[in-house]
């Protein structure tokens, strides 16, 4: 359980406990929520078996659930990493449509100014964990429409209260950008990158550093 368990699991279980209390509403069995839970103990290949993307997508439909954006938002985030897992693009392009591929880019920069999103809703986003779901996308075809989210990522990765683990998934978002656009997003992140570093001793370290992190290993994913 990769992503679901090792840094989704909060989002995960909300949306267990939403599905749990709204599945009827929508019209599908209330004991959906009890696979869903037991999903999150065990293996990639049996995940993929008893969740579907599909059930969270009819979600949301419901009025109840589209006036709580912060609850949508962790449902589709949920959606992304499911259907990532079952390469299921249709889900992806759902999500497209209803405009979750601008609000993942709004978190994130709320996320790296440390504001919460929507604003007025007391939820926090974390940018390593939405850079995951970044990844997942720009992976799978959705790269040019999360290019505005790559200011706030560097912002993040460059700032004191980055760890390591945290700066890894941020890399792979943009790596995956990178990867998946043309050379012109390559030198946009250099620019981006210098700014966000500074230009002291300290910044010119960092900057040379992640320079190589970031362009060597997307060259690697090109070819």
């Amino acid at each position: 359980m990769t992503y679901v368990l090792n840094c989704q699991s909060g989002d995960a279980a909300y949306v267990i406990e939403a599905y749990t209390k709204l599945a009827p509403r929508a019209g599908l069995p209330k004991s959906e929520a009890a696979p869903i839970a037991a999903a999150l103990q065990l293996p990639d290949r049996e995940v993929k078996d008893l969740l579907g993307s599909e059930k969270l997508l009819s979600l949301l439909e419901l009025d109840y659930v589209a006036e709580k954006v912060p609850l949508c938002f962790r449902i589709s985030l949920l959606v992304v990493h499911l259907a990532a897992w079952k390469e299921d693009i249709s889900a992806l392009q759902a999500l497209q449509e209803r405009g979750f591929l601008q609000q993942l880019v709004e978190a994130t920069e709320a996320a790296a100014s440390n504001s919460d999103w929507p604003s007025g809703s007391n939820s926090f986003p974390l940018v390593w964990k939405l850079s995951i779901s970044i990844e997942q996308l720009a992976r799978r075809g959705f790269a040019t429409h999360l290019l505005a989210a790559l200011r706030p990522i560097l912002q993040f990765v460059c700032g004191k209260q980055c760890h390591e683990n945290q700066r890894n998934w941020c890399i792979r978002a943009v790596q995956a950008c990178i990867a998946n656009t043309d050379e012109h997003v390559e030198e946009m992140v250099s620019d981006l990158l210098e700014v966000a570093a500074g230009d002291d001793f300290d910044g010119n370290l960092l900057l040379t550093e992640l320079r190589q992190d970031i362009f060597k290993e997307a060259a690697q994913i090109v070819h």
